[in-house]
């Protein structure tokens, strides 16, 4: 858990913290980073650290809550145009924060992942009304599938190198949507 003020000197040391934690996983995981570690690469003492976050892990997890919190900035400030900007901004988005993503893939932290497009889908969700002929439990299950598919397309994405532009991914998700489409019609 991290405990952090709207303080500006907070903010800027939680920052910094974060960009060092960053840093660190560059060469170890995240179960091997110490306060010892994040200091060499901040100069923010141990009792500092400890007012602000409880342990490393906390660090990545407020990382991951400023993604969110810039995603849904930059969700709520866009004008989409066509129904595949829901897809291709959250891409374009996680793109620009490729680093965040590379050490949650690297670390196997899928909850993570998984929870910062939770986000997503439930704006999408209220902003659009998406699956609004839905039942309680069909939608659960759609918001599922749709977040799934946005965090397993970032991985796939990633551990290839993060070499496709988002419209290849959309690309080979449409492909993939249109035989999925056809397999079940035959069902």
């Amino acid at each position: 858990m991290y405990h952090l003020t709207p303080h500006l000197r907070v903010q800027h040391t939680a920052a910094n913290l974060g960009q060092g934690l960053l840093r660190c996983l560059e060469s170890k995981p995240l179960h091997e980073v110490t306060i010892s570690d994040l200091h060499s690469e901040t100069g923010v003492s141990r009792a500092t650290f400890y007012r602000l976050f409880d342990a490393p892990e906390d660090v990545l997890i407020y990382l991951c809550d400023r993604y969110k919190q810039g995603l849904m900035s930059d969700l709520t400030a866009r004008d989409f145009t066509t129904p595949k900007d829901l897809f291709l901004d959250p891409m374009r988005f996680a793109m620009k924060n490729h680093t965040l993503l590379e050490v949650l893939v690297r670390n196997h932290r899928g909850d993570l992942l998984d929870d910062m497009h939770d986000a997503t889908v439930s704006f999408f969700v209220e902003k659009f009304g998406l699956f609004q002929n839905f039942g309680p439990d069909e939608l659960q299950y759609a918001q599922a599938m749709f977040h799934s598919l946005m965090t397993a397309t970032l991985v796939l994405w990633v551990r290839r190198g993060r070499q496709e532009t988002p419209e290849q991914l959309l690309g080979y998700v449409e492909a993939y949507s249109a035989t999925l489409a056809r397999i079940l019609k035959t069902v």
